[in-house]
């Protein structure tokens, strides 16, 4: 069925109709506050002068390629109100609220906003209600029409809608482990030279961690086969020890680390002629779209790492597991490492939610197996497996990168984040960076103040999986917190363009200008052609210089010019566009799987199409958005709750709230004392952090408010 949007004609319509508002403003400007970071927005926001990819040459404040381009669509002037003294979109919605709704004292029109931010305003009676407009936005509608899970999500207590998505992709991986794969194969492919070893080898004077797992004989392990089938893999019952860690507990400098390793795979893995054709090499445990390793294995890994840095990479140390900064919303990427343990919600959409087979709601935040998982990561903190003091950031700047430092100068081993952000940095010494399926894992749901959990054996069909262990992550692209919206604080006359506007996004000719700007050859490959309702006529098929097919979608293809300008800058693609295009802000569409696609290094890619063959084995499940509620279900991103149900949770829930609060900016999220505070995480700071009045408050007030929303949406489908 083919997508209308406002043709040609139309536009030419809307630049004819009377914009006029109130208050003798010019009724040709819009005036929008669309703002990321302080250094990203609408216009060009670095300090320096620069020319673009297109020629122009542009300064501070002035409008960016594709707002440029959105102007002489619609015969508009776009007005940048924002003044940037907020680094985050949170944080310029909250000022624009304490200010009265107004930017620089200057009302807005366009508003790019959070999940959470668009409720509170909507329940203020503040926003305009999308829904009672959707015959001016035909292609907004077409897309709820098809997608009735989402238009539940969009939903507030009153009914209407109020802001279009922002989906950063969809049923896609989000963030994937990731190693050095030349460091992995070095330790345990190669021959082992003792003569070159480190004789002073950095030493884990005490081994602090613990196994998990204690006994793995005997257990059974998802795996793709070597020919994508799944497999249950049986570890062997008659192996020397029942895990990793505990084969390494004689360990005293690197080598012997790694031959106590590699002895332990060979004989966990490795021990018939069936699995060595699975595993030709011990780093297939790790690296293939085989891979069986746990979290005992990935530990005992990364002590190979830390006592062999000469070995490695003539360095005197490798940080093992790193963050991406220190900022606190960029905290949260060590404490996703409890997915290794079985533990849900670290990565959800919705603060620490989940769901479990039944479509419960759980908040992981007063389980018990969220702060035995803490305890876990203490262990391995202590061990010096996670760089040391991570929330200073690189050279103590919080919002210097971890990343980047090490990935380029070769002294970083492992992280888990984003691929296409990523990769720029994987270069020299860490080339061969690459995802890895994540640790196997017996994953739980866990019970409301207690260490009580209960394995999940099923898998999203309902059927039972075949193996004790299996490979998950709930890190998935789905309905991503933010979007736009229009605030009523006009009366308006120029309605209809701005709903036009933000119904463009999604058709195929809006969507593509957001993520890839202008159609001109300076921005693509080549000049797409669209009929005159905004849908291809170029595809993937029909022209494969102009287009090129990911994950069954067609996507445009960059042009080497924006390639060698991202090169250039030393930028990822996304603070790229952002930066100096004005695209893939997370205003209301959904963004093309081709950016990361095309951005990324090889290695990287080679490891995200290792995870699809899992995937498409059934060793492998990933989170999906659908409205079944379950345990493989993505929480919704936002809960429309009402302001009387938002009260009692502000009143009551706080304790856990501000613990876990993950906001942008150079302040040290609360829960990160639990990973690098021994003292923080013992059974009876457990005890005492579940605190039963706060356990009850949580499951009185915060939980029952969102499973009624949430089951309130799923009647309206």
């Amino acid at each position: 069925m083919k997508k209308k949007i406002i043709g040609s004609v139309a536009l030419a319509s809307i630049a004819a109709l009377s914009l006029t508002a109130c208050d003798n403003r010019d009724p040709n400007t819009i005036d929008a506050v669309i703002v990321y970071k302080s250094n990203s927005g609408m216009t060009y926001r670095q300090e320096d002068a620069t020319t673009l990819v297109d020629g122009q040459s542009v300064k501070r404040g002035d409008l960016l390629p594709m707002w440029q381009e959105l102007e002489r669509k619609f015969g508009v002037k776009f007005n940048d109100a924002s003044d940037y003294s907020q680094d985050s979109t949170k944080g310029t919605v909250t000022k624009f609220m304490q200010d009265g709704y107004v930017s620089g004292g200057q009302k807005v029109e366009l508003l790019m906003t959070m999940n959470s931010q668009t409720t509170e305003m909507a329940n203020a009676g503040k926003l305009v209600p999308l829904s009672d407009h959707l015959d001016e936005m035909p292609n907004f509608k077409a897309y709820l029409e098809s997608h009735p899970s989402v238009e539940a999500q969009l939903k507030q207590a009153n009914g209407k809608i109020y802001n279009t998505p922002y989906f950063d992709g969809v049923d896609n991986i989000e963030k994937y482990y990731m190693v050095n794969s030349d460091y992995l194969k070095k330790l345990l492919d190669e021959e082992y030279p003792v003569t070159s070893m480190d004789s002073k080898a950095e030493i884990i004077s005490k081994q602090v961690y613990t196994a998990f797992y204690e006994d793995m004989k005997g257990r059974t392990i998802a795996i793709a086969d070597q020919n994508g089938n799944f497999k249950a893999l049986k570890v062997n019952e008659s192996m020397t020890y029942g895990n990793a860690v505990d084969a390494q507990k004689n360990a005293t400098n690197g080598q012997e680390y790694v031959q106590a390793l590699r002895d332990y795979i060979d004989a966990a893995y490795r021990y018939n002629d069936e699995l060595e054709a699975i595993y030709p090499n011990r780093s297939d445990v790790f690296l293939s779209a085989s891979a069986c390793y746990n979290v005992d294995d990935m530990v005992a890994l990364w002590r190979c790492v830390r006592t062999n840095p000469q070995y490695l990479a003539k360095v005197d140390s490798i940080n093992v597991f790193f963050p991406r900064s220190g900022e606190a919303n960029r905290q949260r990427g060590v404490v996703e490492l409890l997915s290794a343990f079985g533990v849900r919600g670290m990565s959800a959409e919705k603060e620490k939610l989940y769901f479990d087979e039944t479509g419960k709601l759980h908040d992981a935040r007063i389980e018990g197996i969220t702060y035995q998982g803490l305890q876990k990561l203490n262990q391995i903190y202590q061990e010096g497996l996670i760089v040391q003091n991570y929330s200073a950031g690189y050279g103590g700047q919080p919002k210097s990168e971890w990343r980047k430092a090490l990935l380029e100068d070769g002294t970083g081993f492992a992280s888990y984040d984003y691929t296409g952000t990523t990769s720029p940095y994987a270069v020299g010494p860490s080339e061969s960076y690459t995802a890895i399926l994540p640790p196997a894992a017996i994953w739980q749901v866990g019970e409301a103040g207690t260490n009580n959990s209960t394995a999940v054996t099923k898998g999203p069909d309902g059927k039972e999986i075949g193996a004790e262990f299996y490979h998950f992550t709930e890190d998935c692209r789905a309905l991503k917190d933010g979007g736009w919206c229009i605030p009523n604080n006009y009366d308006y006359e120029n309605l209809n363009t701005l709903l036009h506007i933000m119904d463009y996004m999604f058709c195929d000719e809006g969507a593509d200008l957001q993520d890839y700007g202008p159609n001109t050859t300076d921005y693509r490959a080549k000049v797409i052609e669209y009929d005159e309702n905004g849908n291809r006529i170029t595809t993937a098929k029909s022209d494969p210089d102009a287009m090129i097919s990911v994950n069954g979608n067609d996507c445009v293809i960059i042009s080497d010019k924006v390639m060698k300008d991202i090169t250039a800058r030393n930028k990822n693609w996304n603070d790229y566009y952002r930066q100096f295009v004005g695209s893939t802000q997370g205003i209301g569409h959904i963004r093309s799987d081709g950016l990361d696609f095309q951005t990324i290094i090889p290695t990287l890619k080679e490891g995200m199409d290792n995870c699809t063959v899992a995937i498409q084995a059934g060793a492998m499940f990933i989170c999906r958005t659908d409205s079944t509620g379950t345990y493989f279900s993505c929480v919704p991103s936002s809960f429309a709750i009402n302001q009387s149900q938002q009260n009692q949770i502000d009143t009551n829930c706080q304790t856990f709230a501000d613990a876990w609060k993950e906001d942008s900016g150079s302040n040290t999220a609360a829960y990160t004392k639990y990973v690098v505070t021994a003292s923080e995480i013992t059974d009876e700071a457990i005890r005492n952090i579940l605190n039963k009045d706060d356990v009850d408050a949580v499951l009185q007030f915060y939980l029952p408010a969102y499973q009624q929303v949430y089951e309130n949406s799923l009647k309206s489908q």
